[in-house]
């Protein structure tokens, strides 16, 4: 049941694409800036030369960080192909100009985000807005060299000039989403306006984007922060004269390389691991069936044939996940775009979460109800009148035995190839990718699983390497080339409404039929526990009433005596099993958790329908509701997993 390699044991095959495996993201790291304008930059071609130079610092020591770690260990856990550098910037004059030059020219492709449409923007590189000579022009010529080179991607936001503010900080934001490392150029003075410079360091620093402050006014002069407590430090007295003493080169590479490798192991962390995780290869048995013949026949009422084998993990979720090149109906520009980039990522994971769920479930269900059968075994002859036959009571111990073992076997199978830390690892891995799916084509984020301090103990998702590897597939993929129209907001909005569902689909059909079906397991156990019960009261009551008769010799006397016997002892035990099943399988927890999360995205639903009907949607609208809706799908699972981390096979 379950079978595949045990966690650690299997190795990696070399770095690239394996078809019979789960893919593994390219290898890559996205450099962004926010900084000043000309006007507030030195006017000094010597300071200016400087600022230059500590940028290309910056910028090399990434794309050499890069180069070398296809030597290391980790390396392993890529694929081979070229390493990917991004430089983001919105391409305003002064820092965000200087920085994408010294990109272009270290052979990073750029990442665009525009506060607005493009021809929108460029009105700030017109006279009387435009600060530098000839500005549009340059702003061209930069894309033009882009787009010939390494790459090219525009995200032309749909910001409005009379909220100018509010663009800029959501091209800021777009920014933020899509950085590993942010390069702030900064003066030390106060805030030009909302949306500008201070503004996105800030909020970088609230995201734990690390961040490299350079003095706008003295270049050499840089800070590494990764907390608003850093900053405070940093603009303590006399560190304008006080650059950190360690060279700029290794600061930068210790933060290419953190982001690089996986973390590390707490001791306490549960046994699944990444290398594990890509060593898998697609089963094509699944003997786990157990658990979904007994849900569908207490739940839905249905027997069904035991299916054992296991389709391939892409076909399985093609139709919620098409893509144009499928054929048949063909998804909206948005769906297509995304979906052919996450779809094999999802289906892995969303495939091996379901092969080791059935495996664990089923595990935990035929151990207890082996354990009920191996009491009416060893009951069995004494049932039967055959108590003193002694091959009977051979074959009765020999029975017993086996089932004994069988039930050793399954709880070694289960702990040695970890099949519930696999499960609950590569649910939340698949759940995380879910979230992207919606997130990136509106400018990126990040499902940041931010737990409640209860469930700390249980360790913190954003340091698994789940969540490494989620990051690892957005650093790839990062966002499409779009312009935020409004025929593009619209099917963002529909695609993010399939994936909140309605009662038959989507997310919150998915909880209804989960609510349902856990609230009946629950109930029916519980109910069959207590009818056991009564008939085991039952039983003794006639068993004690049939005292005296007992003295007699009659057969069936004797062989009603004896069948209520075993039925005492047979009946309890079959209750115990039940009731255990009951409690591991958390069923009355999940169906209460499914009903809160249905009625969530019943609310979510309604919201969307608000913005289908309405007016054109925009970004500002999307965005906040698209991250409330990853943050709630976020907590649910991380909430799930404590759950489930909780409940291995005894």
């Amino acid at each position: 049941m379950g079978g595949a390699a045990p966690a650690g044991s299997a190795e990696l095959s070399a770095p690239g694409d394996d078809k019979n495996g789960p893919p593994r993201a390219r290898l890559a790291f996205r450099v962004g800036i926010v900084g000043h304008r000309p006007n507030r930059l030195p006017t000094d071609p010597a300071q200016l030369a400087m600022l230059r130079r500590t940028l290309h610092t910056i910028l090399d020591t990434v794309r050499e960080t890069l180069r070398a770690t296809s030597n290391e260990l980790d390396a392993a856990l890529y694929s081979g192909e070229q390493p990917l550098l991004r430089a983001i910037s919105p391409l305003a004059e002064g820092s965000d100009r200087i920085f994408a030059e010294e990109a272009l020219a270290l052979g990073y492709a750029l990442c665009c985000p525009m506060p607005f449409v493009q021809e929108e923007f460029e009105k700030d590189f017109a006279p009387p807005a435009a600060l530098e000579v000839d500005s549009l022009a340059h702003f061209h010529k930069l894309l033009d060299q882009a787009r010939s080179g390494a790459g090219l991607t525009k995200f032309e936001m749909d910001g409005e000039r009379a909220q100018a503010p509010d663009a800029y900080g959501a091209a800021g934001r777009a920014v933020l989403n899509q950085t590993d490392l942010l390069v702030v150029i900064w003066d030390g003075g106060e805030p030009a306006g909302q949306g500008g410079t201070v503004h996105s360091l800030h909020e970088a620093l609230r995201f734990h984007v690390p961040t490299i402050w350079i003095n706008a006014h003295k270049p050499d002069a840089w800070h590494l922060l990764h907390t608003r407590s850093d900053l405070e430090l940093a603009l303590g007295p006399a560190t304008e004269t006080q650059p950190e003493h360690r060279p700029l080169s290794d600061a930068v590479a210790a933060i290419v390389r953190a982001e690089f490798r996986l973390p590390p192991h707490a001791p306490h962390e549960i046994a699944s691991h990444a290398p594990d995780y890509f060593a898998e290869r697609r089963p094509v048995h699944n003997y786990g069936f157990v658990w979904k013949m007994f849900r569908n026949r207490l739940a839905d009422r249905k027997w069904t044939f035991p299916v054992i084998s296991v389709a391939d993990f892409e076909a399985q979720i093609r139709k919620e996940w098409s893509v144009a090149s499928d054929g048949g109906e063909a998804p909206s520009p948005v769906a297509d775009w995304i979906n052919a980039r996450l779809r094999v990522h999802f289906a892995w994971a969303d495939g091996l979460a379901d092969f080791y769920a059935d495996a664990h479930r089923s595990a935990f269900i035929s151990s207890y109800l082996l354990a009920a059968l191996a009491v009416l075994t060893a009951l069995l002859p004494l049932a039967l009148g055959l108590g003193q036959n002694y091959f009977v009571e051979i074959a009765s111990g020999l029975s017993e035995l086996g089932i004994l073992a069988l039930i050793l076997r399954l709880r070694y199978r289960a702990h040695r190839f970890h099949w519930r830390e696999r499960w609950t690892d590569y649910r939340l891995l698949a759940e995380l990718i879910r979230e992207l799916r919606f997130l990136v084509p509106l400018g990126g984020g990040k499902p940041l699983p931010r737990i409640p301090a209860h469930l700390a103990v249980y360790g913190d998702p954003a340091r698994t390497w789940m969540y490494w590897h989620v990051r690892a597939i957005a650093r790839e993929i990062g966002i499409p080339e779009a312009r935020v129209t409004p025929d593009y907001m619209r099917d963002c909005v529909n695609f993010l409404g399939r994936v909140v569902g309605d009662e038959q689909s989507g997310q919150r059909g998915f909880h209804i039929v989960s609510e349902r079906r856990s609230r009946i397991l629950g109930e029916r156990l519980h109910l069959w526990v207590r009818e056991l019960l009564l008939l085991t009261v039952v039983g003794v009551v006639l068993r004690l009433s049939l005292g005296p008769l007992s003295l007699a010799t009659p057969v069936p006397i004797q062989l009603l005596n004896g069948v209520l016997l075993s039925a005492s002892a047979v009946l309890p035990a079959l209750g115990a099993a039940l009731e255990g099943i009951n409690n591991q399988g958390e069923f009355i927890r999940v169906a209460k958790r499914s009903a809160a999360m249905a009625s969530g995205f019943a609310k979510y639903g309604t919201r969307i329908v608000a913005l289908e009907s309405g007016p054109p949607p925009r970004l500002s609208q999307v965005i906040p509701l698209s991250s409330t809706i990853a943050d709630a799908m976020v907590a649910e699972v991380v909430d799930w997993r404590a759950v489930f981390i909780d409940r291995p096979l005894q």
